[in-house]
């Protein structure tokens, strides 16, 4: 069973979702590129000092570049990068949703199986049993026929395989569950 509440696990998820995780790191490097792109408005200035090996000859230079024809271009540049990050932010938000999604249901899921396997388990396989003991018993005493034993058989054993596939998908759904939070679910605890 799962060893927390739906809602720390979800946080859980949000916190260490690997997918999440990496869309943040992209977030973080779509933020820095509008930064970038905004510091294409400061000018550059670059100085330089010279002088030869005998001291005779001492230049000093410098230099202004201004950015005053490449407004536009770095205006389209500062969209552009703007747009990125909200492509970015929404794409973020958008795996969340589909992550929080996804844990509701396979928690609803892995519930739903071990609801319906607990059922079966508690309830249907022992009445399945007795079923099978009483018509052996009836065949023993000539009242059913081999084909009456075979059939409850069969049913016992459709109903344990029934079981031992909602113990697969159980297990399927902690570790997708498991793949979704990047780690373990015995962690949480």
């Amino acid at each position: 069973s799962i060893p927390v509440d739906e809602s720390a696990l979800l946080a859980q998820a949000r916190r260490s979702s690997p997918e999440l995780l990496a869309q943040g790191h992209e977030l973080a490097a779509d933020e820095q590129a509008v930064r970038r792109a905004k510091q294409e408005y400061t000018p550059d200035f670059s100085i330089g000092v010279g002088t030869d090996l005998q001291g005779i000859a001492q230049s000093l230079a410098g230099s202004l570049v201004l950015p005053a024809t490449r407004y536009q271009a770095i205006d389209a540049a500062i969209r552009q990068a703007q747009a990125n990050l909200g492509r970015t932010a929404a794409l973020r938000r958008q795996s969340t949703h589909d992550l929080a999604s996804r844990i509701t249901g396979d928690l609803a899921t892995l519930h739903d199986a071990r609801r319906q396997s607990e059922f079966l388990t508690e309830t249907v396989l022992p009445r399945l049993e007795q079923i099978v003991t009483s018509t052996r018993n009836s065949f023993a005493a000539g009242q059913a026929t081999m084909l009456d034993v075979l059939e409850s058989q069969r049913s016992l054993i459709a109903m344990r395989r029934l079981v031992a596939q909602m113990r697969v998908q159980r297990e399927n759904q902690m570790a997708d569950i498991e793949a979704a939070l990047g780690r373990p679910l015995e962690t949480l605890k």
